[in-house]
């Protein structure tokens, strides 16, 4: 099964963290890639709390520099990260067959042409043959993407309390 979590709103990376958590409950092998997101620098809670499990079925690594990406000018290095973190996911895919790989903020990654759309389609079909399901998270998840995948869900925003004008701050427990 290939999902993917896109769209505007709140809650990609929790739901497929959710679906982790079936998986895990099943003594499922699972995999997380994290891109564009740096461990010691973006720290939610969901790999902190699963990071302190140390659960021998569940490996998460992050591949992004410290700050933000420039996605009108990306470095150098946010690309190459960005690449990394997408051979890693199709090593994981050939080599350790997992039931489930996440392939965290993959979708922005793509839309910022830090990755290829083609091997990213490429990348699905490998995970279709190795029987690996994949979740793909991020907002602007393309055409192509969608009609790829099995399940589709996305998350709208309708209403935000960072957009009231009143400069609230993320609420650690709830956003991060």
């Amino acid at each position: 099964m290939i999902y993917i979590f896109t769209g505007n709103g709140k809650g990609k990376t929790t739901a497929a963290f959710g679906t982790v958590l079936r998986a895990l409950n099943n003594n499922k092998k699972v995999f997380i890639i994290q891109f564009l997101k740096n461990k010691d620098w973006f720290k939610p809670s969901e790999v902190s709390f699963f990071n302190k499990l140390k659960l021998k079925n569940l490996k998460i690594e992050s591949y992004g520099k410290k700050g933000w990406v420039n996605f009108k000018n990306p470095a150098k290095i946010d690309i190459d990260l960005a690449d990394k973190a997408f051979k890693q996911a199709e090593k994981i895919i050939t080599n350790k067959k997992p039931f489930l790989l996440v392939l965290d903020e993959i979708n922005v990654a793509l839309l910022f042409k830090l990755i290829p759309e083609n091997e990213v389609l490429e990348l699905i079909n490998s995970a279709n043959k190795n029987k690996v399901h994949l979740i793909l998270t991020g907002r602007g998840a393309t055409k192509k993407l969608i009609a790829a995948a099995e399940v589709v869900t996305e998350m709208k925003e309708i209403k935000h309390i960072y957009k009231n004008g009143k400069g609230e701050k993320a609420i650690k427990g709830l956003e991060y």
